[in-house]
């Protein structure tokens, strides 16, 4: 079986010296002779915008399960360095919607971010919970299957982030990793 990551930086496993989620668990399945094979398509700093231009790199490999962690990247912040890169959260449901309905494949996971440091991000809570919730409730009308992460990690939030407030440390991505061996697993 074919699973394609696709995302932004934390799909990518920005912040674990071990490579991330995605590739603890390709490399849990490897080691156990397993049939899956895993494509990682996270590409870190990018949007939905740029998300969008790669769809085809996704379709080109004809999966059959899509794993979707997109991240912040489109959120704005105060004070922001990078205004220009930001979408606003109803072009980030039409962009999301696209990207969403292109990538579905027999079984499809979305996972919702951990969240994020105000503080540290410029992010407000508020806007993040209503951009997860809109990408949660589009992946959800589509038949993704929905892992909540946010809801599920709010209390551990502190001892999964990295200390840029916004990526996930080893012990995060440790985490995502083995709830996913289970997922999978599970079928």
């Amino acid at each position: 079986m074919k699973i394609v990551g696709f995302g932004a930086s934390s799909m990518q496993g920005a912040g674990d010296p071990e490579g991330g989620f995605f590739k603890r668990v390709s490399s849990f399945f490897e080691s156990a002779g397993s049939h899956f094979e895993f494509v990682n398509l996270g590409v870190g700093g990018d949007t939905t915008i740029q998300m969008l231009e790669r769809l085809p790199r996704v379709t080109k490999e004809k999966p059959e399960m899509t794993i979707v962690l997109l991240g912040c990247n489109d959120m704005p912040r105060v004070p922001d360095a990078s205004p220009l890169n930001r979408t606003s959260l109803e072009q980030y449901k039409t962009n999301l919607s696209t990207i969403l309905s292109t990538i579905q494949a027999k079984r499809s996971l979305f996972i919702s971010s951990f969240e994020v440091d105000p503080i540290k991000t410029g992010i407000s809570l508020e806007l993040f919970q209503n951009y997860m919730d809109g990408a949660r409730e589009l992946a959800e009308n589509l038949g993704y299957e929905i892992w909540d992460l946010l809801s599920e990690t709010r209390a551990q939030k502190a001892e999964f982030l990295a200390t840029d407030g916004v990526h996930y440390n080893g012990l995060g991505h440790a985490y995502i990793a083995g709830k996913l061996i289970s997922k999978l697993q599970d079928g």
